[in-house]
Formats: structure tokens, sequence, C-alpha cells
């Protein structure tokens, strides 16, 4: 992790950093040194095409190969020579491989940057370059063997890296040595002399690069605040004085601004020790070991210094635990502020820990108001400024969608959406569905999260028809037109173990009526309670998690007082991998109601999604059991293999109701994954002969 620190500088990072990006309005290099890592991380990896460009300080960046793939000079003005490039840029496409958009855009990057990329190696001292012919940018089959090929470069090149750091140590030989007749070592006064004597290189004849590396041996101890060497010329040679000056004893160890963790429970992670000659080198070590250990706990942001005041002895740890000092929210054009604070698990005062930190992001981009939500720490002289940076979605947009089955065929549905309506997370949307068979509109207004509680709500007025295919037989006997109206009210509450529990109230008029009889009516009223736990990782083919549903509702018709009725209804459904690619799906329902029930509310059997062999909703009643079990295999990334066996029935009493009674069946099917949602071909038989065969494209909304 970068922590607290590249903020306010990538030299904190080891090794330092510069990330090289390509500003896309202008052309020109953009050279990253500070700011959030992530956020720079993510603007150089933004390929054009295959990634959005990141917003950085207003400014659109991409991936900064673009204009200069190997930035070499960046390095050189940062450390000088010697500098060792690394060539992994890939060549010019053969025309086979150029055979998409993808493709297009990787061979016109590379053209753009071969002349930069040769004027940029020719500045290094050393290139490595991997032996990457046959691969592309854009080509990750087979990383394992582009490691290896990386380190066999790598390995190559220890020689001449070794050759590069001989010249720079000892210089290239045109240095005129001194000729030492004697040589001491002055000015310590607490450390033996021997100490560094032992780590010299002692000749009578050195350069001015074997001097300079003595004292830079002699630095490297961190015993020492100041250090040089003075020669000495006389008729019969030179003198060497080398003088080292140690710094004085450490008296007193305190630590300041620590709350979480005391200083007994400090002093035990440092090395430096009161009596002890002060080091610089166990400082920094001191310093590591104090940070690691608040990040073992995620106070990611915990910074340490240290001051020593030589004329009293004492060693002071400041610690900066990364306490908040203020919380600032951007990029909320209409979004209400207190709809992104409502996520934050952070009061002004607080130390930052990381994993509140992720968790507030994943929620308040969880809304799906925002394109982008990110977390900035700003450093202060003490503390930070936590600034949440957001940057608003187009609320107002139509969505669609489409499915196909054989037995409703085509259906299509359009929504016309103006979301975040008040700059609090609302959304209002007028939808409608339109099939041979299937007709609704409707008018929603729904709140994910009522102001700052756990509470929402969805309230809407509908229009619908259905024409409900009936089947004596197995063969379809005309239909059932089916048409309703009215509203619904359905204020809930999310519960972190229980998902999301509504008390949904309805008023509805529903009028049907099925062929050669007469027309019925009902106006319905009705209360009840409503669960849905859904920890699926996907909707189309998902590899694990569970799917509960719980509805219970009381329900009358308001114009006659006998017609009373209550309806229970529960599936519990969930998905295991037994391999990498097999996966095995268990599902049980039940259903049951206190009296008869009208025919628009009673259970049903049958369906690709229900029960296979039988057509949609064929079998009808007031008590239902089902059970399934499904055996899925995954044949590369898109396909399946698919097997399942259902057992169930309804019964129209509970008299009726008899495990023996039964009805067995199963099918077998494939699947493949499309854009617009699962394509699946299955044929399925009951114990009873009946059989048939299903073609579904699509979600199943």
């Amino acid at each position: 992790r970068g922590g607290i620190r590249s903020s306010i500088s990538f030299d904190y990072l080891k090794p330092p950093l510069r990330v090289v990006c390509t500003d896309l309005l202008t052309g020109d290099r953009v050279v990253i040194s500070s700011g959030s890592l992530g956020e720079a991380l993510r603007a150089s990896m933004a390929v054009p095409v295959a990634f959005t460009p990141a917003e950085i300080d207003g400014r659109l960046l991409v991936d900064g190969g673009l204009v200069d793939p190997i930035p070499v000079d960046i390095v050189l003005e940062a450390v000088g020579h010697p500098v060792v490039a690394i060539n992994v840029t890939s060549d010019l496409l053969p025309r086979s491989q150029i055979n998409n958009v993808v493709g297009i855009a990787d061979q016109t990057t590379t053209i753009m940057a071969m002349d930069k990329k040769h004027v940029s190696i020719n500045l290094a001292d050393l290139c490595i370059a991997p032996d990457l012919h046959g691969w592309s940018g854009t080509d990750f089959s087979h990383i394992d063997s582009l490691i290896k090929a990386g380190e066999r470069a790598a390995e190559a090149a220890i020689p001449a890296i070794r050759e590069l750091l001989r010249n720079k140590l000892c210089g290239p030989g045109n240095n005129p040595p001194f000729f030492i007749t004697e040589s001491q070592i002055c000015g310590l006064t607490s450390l033996p002399k021997t100490l560094f004597q032992e780590t010299f290189f002692d000749s009578t004849s050195l350069t001015r690069a074997n001097i300079e590396e003595n004292l830079k041996r002699a630095c490297s101890s961190g015993y020492l605040a100041q250090a040089w060497a003075e020669i000495v010329n006389d008729s019969a040679g030179a003198r060497l004085d080398y003088y080292l000056i140690d710094y004085p004893r450490v008296k007193l160890i305190t630590f300041h601004g620590s709350a979480i963790y005391s200083p007994l429970e400090l002093g035990k992670l440092i090395s430096s020790r009161a009596g002890a000659v002060l080091n610089t080198v166990l400082l920094e070590q001191d310093k590591h070991a104090i940070e690691s250990y608040y990040l073992k706990s995620g106070y990611t942001l915990t910074r340490v210094t240290a001051g020593f005041d030589s004329l009293t002895g004492v060693l002071v740890f400041n610690v900066d635990e990364g306490r908040i000092n203020q919380i600032k929210i951007e990029g909320n054009k209409k979004t209400r502020r207190w709809v992104i604070s409502r996520h934050l698990p952070f009061k002004k005062g607080e130390v930052f820990k990381q994993d509140k930190g992720e968790k507030a992001v994943d929620e308040i981009f969880g809304t799906g108001l925002f394109e982008t939500a990110k977390m900035v720490a700003v450093p202060d002289s003490t503390g930070i400024t936590l600034v949440i940076k957001v940057s608003e979605k187009p609320y107002n947009y139509i969505r669609g969608g489409g499915r196909y089955d054989l037995e409703y065929n085509a259906q299509v549905f359009l929504d016309f959406v103006v979301g975040n309506v008040f700059g609090g997370g609302q959304e209002m949307y007028f939808s409608t569905n339109i099939s041979e068979k299937k007709r609704s509109v409707a008018l929603n207004f729904r709140t994910d999260r009522i102001f700052k509680t756990l509470f929402t709500n969805i309230a809407s007025i509908d229009y619908s028809e259905l024409k409900r295919n009936r089947y004596l037989a197995h063969k379809y006997d005309g239909y059932t037109k089916q048409i309703s109206y009215g509203g619904k009210l359905a204020p809930g509450r999310q519960f972190p173990q229980l998902g999301m529990i509504s008390i949904v109230g309805q008023l509805r008029q529903i009028n049907w009526q099925e062929p050669g009889k007469i027309k019925r009516k009902f106006t319905k009223l009705s209360i009840g309670f409503e669960s849905i736990v859904d920890t699926r990782d996907a909707i189309c083919f998902p590899q694990t998690g569970k799917y509960h549903y719980f509805n219970v509702q009381f329900a009358a018709d308001i114009h006659n007082q006998k017609s009373g009725y209550s309806r229970f209804e529960t599936s519990l459904e969930a998905y295991y991998k037994l391999t990498t690619r097999l996966n095995i799906h268990p599902r049980i329902a039940l259903g049951t109601s206190s009296d008869f029930m009208p025919y628009f509310d009673e259970f049903s059997l049958g369906g690709l999604d229900n029960f296979l062999g039988l057509h949609q909703d064929e079998y009808l009643g007031d008590k239902m059991v089902l059970g399934s079990l499904e055996l899925r295999q995954r044949i590369g990334n898109r396909y399946y293999v698919l097997t399942r066996y259902n057992a169930g029935n309804v019964w129209e009493n509970l008299e009726r109701v008899r495990l023996s009674r039964l009805v067995h069946g199963g099918g077998v099917g494939v699947g493949i994954k499309t854009p617009v949602g699962p394509l699946e071909a299955w044929y399925g038989r009951t114990n009873k002969g009946l059989d048939l065969f299903y073609l579904d494209l699509g979600y199943n909304w």
C-alpha cells in the first residue's frame, strides 16, 4: 500500500516512483509524483479503447506509453547515471492479428511511440529487452512464459549491471591515486575506531573514489552525524585523516501522539535503547516497525517521525495515527451531501481505518448514483483531511431489454428514468412491457434509503393485461384474459443478515375471464411481509451464493367480507462450486394458503425455471411443494452443459397433499452467456410421460 506518505511524495515509496500518463486533451506527457497512488496507476493503465480515461485534477489521463513508452529522461533527472531501461514494448503486429478494434488500437499506439522509444533507449546506460517475439501488448494468455522471458533477460544482464556499478564506484580509471604514508580516524567520542577501520578499504595507493567509498561505508553504519576526510601532503607522501563525528548517547526514549497503543507496547517494537549511541539506521527501522504494527491493525495512514535532542539526549517518536481533522465531499453537483455522508463510518477526530474506508467507498459506489467514487487522504501537519471525490452519472436516461421463450414469444420492456429526483437518491421511472400476450405500464417511485436511515420505500401505480395460457392434458386450451390495475406501497428496512424486509400493502382491481365462462372481478386489499436475501455472485449462471424469498400476505375482496384468505410462500436456492467448473444448484419452494384463493394468486407448477416437462403454469393449486437439484458443467468461459431433477406438485386443499403424489421429472440442456443474457435450450420429461422442449433467451424479468 502507498500509505499516507505517497500523498506527500512518491519519493517515500521504496523504491521512489514516477507515474507517466498522457493528457488526452493536449497530448502532453504528464508525470505524477504525489497524490493518490491508486488513481495514478489507474490513469497509467488506461489503454485507449480498452479502458476509459481517468480524471485527475481536471485532466483526462490515459496510458503514458502513447507519448513516452520508456521514460529514461525522468530517471536521469531524478538520480542521474547509471540508468537501466526495461523494454517490454511489443513489436508491430502482423496483418493476420489486426482483425479487431483492440488490434488496430495496439498497432496504432506502437507506431506512434516508435521514434520516442528509440531515443529513450539510447539515453540509457543499459537496456534489458526480453524476447517477446510472437506476443502482442494485449496477449496475456501465457503469463508464466512472459515472466520466464523477463527473468532470462535480467539474468543475462547481471554482468553488465555489475560493470556499471563498478564504474560508478571506482570511476573510469582516470583519477590519479594518492600515495598514503599514514591514515588515522579522528573525532569519535563514544565509539571505538576499530568499528570503522575494519570496513575501510586500506592501501598505500588510494583514489578519490576509494576515499569517498570509505566515508560512505562509515556513514552507512548510522552512528555518524558528520564525516569528512582531509589529505595532508608532505615530502614523503600524504597523510589521510578521517574525521568521524558520532552521535551522543540516548538517555531517554519517549512516544508522543500514540493513543491507540501504549508507550510500553510500542517500546517493545523498537531496537533503539537508552544508554546506546544514537543510530539513524536503527531509527529508520524503528519508525518502520511502528508503522507496520499500526498497518497490521488496519491503521494504514499512520506516519512516524523521530526527533533527537543532542543536548539532553532525549529521543522522541512522534506518532501521527491518522486522525481525521475534517471531511470534505467533492463532485456532488446534484446529490445532497448527506446521501454520501450517511455511508461514512468516520467522524471528526477519529482515526482512519482501511477496512471501514473501503466499505464506505463500496457503499457509495453501490448507490448507483456515481460513475466513480474515491476516498483520498490529504495529509495535514498533524492528522489528515479526508476527501470523498465522486463524479455523478447522467440521471435521466432510457433503459430497455428483451427476452424470448416458446411460451409467450418475444417480450420487450422500456423504462424512462428520472434518477436522483430530489438529490436524495430517489428514482422515478415510467415502465412499459410489450408482447403478444403481456402488456403493462407502471409509474414507480423508489427510495433505497430514506435520509440517513436504513429504511427504504417503493410506491407504484400500474395497469397490466395478461393472456395466461391454459393447458388441458398437456395441450394448449386457449387462455385466461386477466386485467389488473391498482397501486402498491412497500416501506422496508435493510438488515445485515436478513436482507430487505418490507411491509407490502396493495389495493388492486383484478378482472379475469376463462374460456366459456362469465367475467369475474376481485377488488383486492392486502397487507403482508416480504423478505429477500440475495448473495449470488452473478445473475447469469451464478457460481456461488444463495437466494431466499419469503412472503406472507393477508388479503380480501373489499366488496365481499367472506373472501378473506392468507397466503404463504417461501423458496431457498443455493449455488456451490464442486470444482472450478462443476456447479451444483439445489432449490426448494413451499406454498400454502388458509382458505380457497382466487385464480390469480394460486401457486403454479411448470416452466423452465420451475418444473421441466411441463408448460409454464400448467398445474395450479392452493398448496405447493417443489424441489430441484441441478448440475452445471462449464466449458470454456461461456458455454454450459446442464442437467436437472425435479420433484413437486400442487393441490387444491390440504387433505389431498401426499408425498406419494409428487410428480417427478428432469431434463438436460445447454446454455451460453450472451450480451443480452443467458441463452438456454432444454429438453424435459416427467414420470407421467409428459415432455417438452424449451428455448429461452434473455433475463427473466
